[in-house]
């Protein structure tokens, strides 16, 4: 069952750009295919990549986005499974995936079954941010992360906001604690395989500086008035007409 993708919406657009960059992959075109089809990403940029990898594996399917729904539950009930019991943990995810409660507010495992199914990048990104949190949580044993883990979880957490550049709150915020926690417990070595793993996020600043000669760090369509009704700088201005009295 290949589905067909509702017109407008952005998962068109990755299902049309895999072919391309694996075309150019295949003929030896490197810079092409890092290039993505877009000198500045406009279109989030992560995505795209990732149904590269998933025709290597699977062919012209969507088995690599189903694979990653398929084992969310069992990436939520991991994750719960290091704060409550194994009882509690399963509640949960049972509570996740087949009631509708968690559908008042968004926390139900059918939002992200239907936005995966219309292609778009939101649903990947959150498999990705709680596969890290997995990694970078201890478990209830108090065993903390080897620093192989913390660095895979940097790692996911850049992937995170590669996938989706406004994920960059959540995953940036947990780098920012995480790490600031290892250096003031003297733990070094966590602190910087997390950096090192989260640096991996240059890439896409790094690319729209080669193609596009630009210095947008994500994607240019946060310029868009529909996307970003109050730019940074208007809030610049109205703090300063606060202080001015105006």
């Amino acid at each position: 069952g290949f589905r067909p993708l509702d017109s407008g919406d952005d998962g068109l657009t990755y299902e049309g750009y895999a072919p391309r960059i694996l075309r150019h992959l295949l003929s030896g075109d490197f810079a092409a295919a890092f290039q993505g089809e877009e000198k500045v990403y406009f279109f989030a940029p992560g995505l795209r990549y990732f149904r590269v990898l998933e025709r290597f594996l699977f062919g012209d399917t969507f088995l690599g986005y189903l694979s990653m729904i398929l084992a969310f539950p069992l990436l939520v009930f991991a994750l719960f499974r290091r704060f409550l019991t194994a009882q509690w943990a399963l509640v949960i995810v049972l509570l996740f995936v087949v009631t509708p409660v968690g559908a008042l507010f968004g926390s139900s495992l059918f939002y992200y079954v239907v936005w995966a199914a219309r292609g778009f990048a939101d649903p990947f990104a959150f498999i990705l941010l709680f596969a890290a949190l997995v990694l970078i949580v201890p478990p209830r044993t108090g065993e903390s992360p080897g620093a192989a883990r913390v660095f895979a979880s940097g790692l996911l957490l850049a992937a995170t906001t590669f996938c989706r550049p406004n994920l960059l709150l959540a995953a940036g915020g947990i780098v920012a604690v995480a790490g600031l926690m290892w250096l003031w417990q003297r733990q070094f070595g966590r602190a910087a395989a997390l950096a090192a793993g989260f640096a991996a996020l240059a890439v896409s600043p790094l690319h729209n500086y080669l193609f596009g000669d630009s210095l947008v760090p994500f994607t240019g369509s946060v310029n868009l008035p529909q996307t970003l009704l109050m730019p940074p700088l208007d809030y610049a201005r109205a703090a300063l007409e606060l202080l001015t009295f105006d």
